[in-house]
């Protein structure tokens, strides 16, 4: 599921919102506007990279195991390759 479904979805959970899909959608897409005049990038990066940021630190070791273990990412599952090829989309300057 689409990072941005899943943020809709999950905002349609709380109690103003509850059941009201077009609502909620238009919630996230008025904000996306106001990310992309206020910070000119793609609001779905900055989506990304929020995430990215409010997860847990790892350790170095474990950043170096993920970028070594990208190397044969057609070995690991679907969902295990795209999440560390979004961890090096992100990594990169």
């Amino acid at each position: 599921m689409p990072i941005v479904e899943r943020l809709i979805n999950r905002l349609m959970q709380t109690e103003n919102n509850t059941g009201k899909k077009q609502m909620t959608i238009r919630m996230v897409r008025d904000a996306f506007e106001i990310i992309n005049k206020k910070t000119k990038r793609n609001p779905i990066e900055v989506l990304v990279e929020a995430i990215a940021n409010s997860g847990p630190r790892k350790r170095p070791s474990v950043l170096n195991m993920v970028a070594s273990m990208s190397r044969n990412l057609s070995t690991l599952p679907r969902c295990a390759g795209s999440i560390l090829q979004l961890v090096l989309l992100l990594k990169q300057p």
